[in-house]
């Protein structure tokens, strides 16, 4: 995928770096694709900010918790939103407040 205000990213949230770690490494395959996750390297965090990741990956924690990351991916032209392992967001602790970020449309 090409970089700059013009390219396109792909944000999956993944709720275990397990999957993140096994996700990256198969879609790292393909060519001319640049993948990780936040919190793989303090270097790939910072090529995400910039990005230069495509293919994005990162918990629901760092996707609704963490106010920087949410805004540095609102920055981003994010034109998907996956989200990895769906029957467990009824899981996640948040409370009322991650629902109703992702329902208010704020995510």
């Amino acid at each position: 995928m090409n970089q700059g205000p013009g390219s396109v990213h792909v944000l999956v949230c993944s709720p275990l770096i397990a999957l993140m770690k096994d996700q990256t490494k198969k879609m790292s395959r393909i060519s001319h694709l640049n993948v990780g996750y936040k919190g793989e390297s303090v270097h790939m965090d910072e090529k995400i900010k910039r990005g230069d990741i495509d293919l994005i990956y990162a918990s629901p924690e760092t996707l609704v918790g963490e106010p920087e990351w949410r805004t540095a991916f609102q920055g981003l032209n994010v034109t998907l939103i996956v989200v990895d392992e769906f029957h467990t967001i009824y899981t996640w602790s948040f409370g009322t407040s991650c629902t109703s970020a992702v329902y208010d449309g704020k995510w």
